[in-house]
C-alpha cells in the first residue's frame, strides 16, 4: 500500500461495504492500518470516490460529507461561484474574476 507516508506491505481483504447512506460496493480492496492517526475502520480511496459524486462542504462551521452512485450530473463549484458571483455584476462592471477586463469582454461574453 503507497500512502501519504511512503509504501508498506499489509494484509490486504476482498470486502463488500455499505457506507451510512446505503450506498454498496462489493469486492473492495482493503489493506490493515494499525497505527494509523484517528482510529479508522476503513480508509475510502479514490477506487470508490470515483464511482459516483463526492462531495464536502462547511456552511456555518458544520462540515457535512457526502456520496452518491451513479454520478448523476457534473458539479463544479467555480463555475458555479463565478455563476453566482457574475449575477450581481453589471455588463461594464469589472470581471469578477479578476482578469481586469470589463465583464461583458471577459466572462460575461455570449456565445456566438
Amino acid at each position: 500500500m503507497t500512502h501519504a507516508g511512503g509504501s508498506d506491505t499489509k494484509p490486504t481483504y476482498l470486502v463488500n461495504m455499505i457506507l451510512p447512506n446505503n450506498v454498496g460496493a462489493a469486492g473492495v480492496s482493503v489493506s490493515e492500518c494499525h497505527g494509523v492517526v484517528g482510529g479508522f475502520g476503513a480508509i475510502i480511496g479514490m477506487d470508490i470516490i470515483t464511482t459516483g459524486d463526492f462531495s464536502i462542504t462547511n456552511v456555518g462551521g458544520k462540515t457535512c460529507m457526502s456520496f452518491r452512485t451513479p454520478s448523476m450530473q457534473e458539479v463544479d463549484y467555480v463555475v458555479e461561484g463565478n455563476r453566482l458571483r457574475a449575477s450581481a455584476v453589471g455588463r461594464n462592471d469589472p470581471c469578477p474574476c479578476g482578469s481586469g477586463r470589463k465583464f461583458k469582454r471577459c466572462c460575461g461574453k455570449t456565445p456566438a
